[in-house]
């Protein structure tokens, strides 16, 4: 119809306009039971059938002044209607109106209060350019077009002006939503909107709050470039797309407590002007804070990470990820922190890197925790290879080269705030985490390779008191052993028991019921030893002047009590000639390496327990 026809019957009423648009659209159903409906993704027909249906249908209010209010509520537009560059100087209400077909706003203004509330946009819905300088209401409201590719705009809203407050509440956009470059003078309400599509904010001015609490984005939701004034508020919102507020303004803050990211997150670049909070947020795919500033406090308690990336970020406030839990690569490398930072009981899969960070203040890091920096099984990415040895593949290796220096880096952040727990845990970590990569065990830093490994296994590098002083204690039983070993008179045995054969066949079962001879075996010479009976020279028990000569040595500083106390033992253990007690060349030996043992892991002990003080 031509804009002449369509005042005239809009002229006649709602019922009677009501009654055209059924007629039209029963004609349409009749054309797609017949096949005969052929439009494209834009509204276009492309048959003639088609075509007529729509220029019958087409409502056109093109250029229309309506200098009072006007009521469409609960109209049907059965095709295109077309309401650009039009001027509505009273109130416009559309509640509840069906748009079945394309509706276009484009540069339409507003002068007054405007309702779209529950009304339904089957096509697309272009309100390009138009002005809203009082309320904008469409609270409820389907847009219900799918796009058929990023092409396909179905809401389209950009560049426009709202002066007023908008209320998009609970609105449900089925396709690509666009709203890039609008302006919103007293905020936007987008509370528990759904956008099954793409979901285009890029380069919004919001003045007002900006509210997306509980919105749902399940396509790519873009608000890069965005300027939002006042606080920005995202509490428990889902994207489940790729998530872009690169270089977005957040003059007054954010929160984006409880929400969840399904896909990829990007904020670099961004400006936080006031409190961000991502308390408890889920990021379940990797999320990027590249270079964002963080003016006043950053909150990033309980949440979740997977791979984050806080390259070069900066907080000028205290920044605090206490509790936080982080299952891949956390990158702090080049941070800038000129107040508090909290770490303490965070998680991490692996190391975070702290490399060439500048941290003002020492940062809290109690019980933070980092899960396995070093495994025996790894998957080596593209470019990566294993740097172990054949030979030694199923000895745990951290999983690049740089481990080492970050854990090194925190060693130093952890000395810096009098952390000695974490400072000592650190170090341990550095020296596992160069195995390899800078020690190599046949090669360039063997020694430091295999010290520290004796380190690590015989005190955990410092830390552990029990390990040094169960392996005095068992040390001290072996050589027991061995001072028992080393006499001539032959012991009385308790049992024979011979030492099993190699299985002809291996089996799991062969090979079992072997070990197990083999543990009986070495029962019984153990028993045997013990058994021993009295001494060679004197009264008393072999096996208990064995254990009292291998206690004294463990403890060299300590001197014989007398000389009779040294005949004593000796003259015991393997007798006595011309009046002296024998003392075999293999014993002084023996004795002589005892010696080395016992100082050894008696000083590692010593220095466990300093630790243990020193930590507090």
């Amino acid at each position: 119809m031509s804009v002449e026809q369509t005042l005239a019957r809009w002229g006649e009423g709602k019922e009677s306009w009501n009654a055209w648009a059924e007629e039209l659209l029963a004609r349409k159903a009749r054309l797609i039971e017949a096949d005969e409906w052929a439009a494209n993704p834009f509204g276009e027909g492309e048959n003639d059938a088609t075509r007529a249906w729509l220029e019958d249908a087409r409502a056109d209010f093109s250029d229309q002044v309506f200098p009072e209010n006007v009521h469409f509520a609960g109209y049907i537009f059965p095709g295109p209607v077309v309401f650009a560059n039009c001027a509505f100087s009273g109130g416009a209400t559309f509640d509840d109106v069906r748009f079945e077909s394309g509706a276009v706003f484009t540069k339409a203004r507003f002068e007054a209060a405007a309702s779209f509330k529950r009304a339904n946009f089957a096509g697309i819905a272009d309100f390009d350019e138009a002005m809203f300088t009082a309320d904008a209401a469409f609270e409820h409201a389907q847009f219900a077009m799918d796009s058929d590719g990023p092409l396909v705009i179905a809401a389209r809203f950009s560049r426009c002006q709202f002066a007023g407050r908008t209320d998009f509440r609970e609105t449900a956009f089925a396709g690509n939503a666009k709203f890039t470059r609008s302006g919103f003078d007293e905020g936007m309400r987008f509370d528990s909107a759904s956008f099954q599509g793409a979901a285009d904010f890029a380069g919004v001015c919001a003045k007002g709050i900006a509210a997306f609490a509980q919105a749902r984005f399940a396509g790519d939701a873009s608000f890069a470039d965005a300027e939002l004034q006042d606080e920005a508020r995202f509490a428990e919102a889902r994207f489940e797309g790729e998530a872009s507020f690169e270089r977005a303004e957040f003059e007054e803050g954010a929160l984006f407590r409880g929400a969840v990211f399904a896909d990829n997150a990007s904020f670099n670049h961004a400006k936080f002007g006031g409190r961000a909070g991502f308390g408890a947020c889920r990021f379940f795919a990797p999320v990027s804070f590249a270079a964002t500033r963080f003016k006043d406090q950053a909150d990033f308690a309980t949440a979740h990470f997977t791979d984050a990336r806080f390259h070069s970020a900066r907080f000028r406030a205290p920044a605090d990820f206490e509790g936080a839990a982080f299952a891949g690569d956390a990158d702090f490398s080049g941070l800038r922190s000129d107040s508090a930072l909290t770490l303490a009981e965070t998680r991490f899969d692996g190391a975070p890197d702290f490399l060439n960070a500048q941290i003002k203040q020492p940062p809290r890091l109690e019980n933070m925790g980092i899960k396995a920096p070093v495994r025996r099984f790894r998957r080596w990415g593209d470019g990566q290879r294993d740097p172990r040895p054949w030979l030694f593949r199923l000895m745990p290796v951290a999983r690049d080269g740089l481990e080492a220096a970050r854990f090194r880096q925190l060693r130093h952040l952890a000395r810096a705030g009098l952390d000695h727990e974490r400072e000592g845990a650190f170090y341990a970590d550095e020296l596992r985490a160069a195995r390899f990569w800078r020690h190599k065990p046949l090669g360039r830093g063997a020694g430091r390779f295999w010290l520290g490994w004796l380190y690590g296994g015989t005190a955990n590098f410092g830390r552990s008191i029990l390990r040094p002083l169960g392996l005095w204690v068992v040390t001290t039983v072996l050589f027991a052993l061995v001072y028992l070993g080393l006499r001539d008179t032959p012991a009385p045995t308790t049992t024979e028991a011979p030492f099993p054969a190699w299985p002809d066949t291996r089996s799991f079962q062969s090979m079992f019921d072997w070990l197990a001879g083999v543990g009986e075996w070495s029962f019984h010479m153990i028993a045997n030893l013990y058994a021993s009976g009295g001494c060679v020279t004197g009264d008393g028990s072999a096996s208990g002047e064995a254990l009292y000569l291998s206690f004294k040595n463990s403890l060299f500083f300590v001197p014989w009590e007398s000389p009779l106390a040294a005949q004593r033992v000796y003259g015991c253990l393997y007798g006595l000639e011309g009046g002296a007690a024998v003392v075999p060349l293999a014993a002084s030996v023996a004795a002589l390496m005892q010696n080395v043992i016992g100082v050894v892991l008696l000083v590692l002990a010593a220095l466990a327990l300093r630790n243990m003080l020193k930590r507090g």
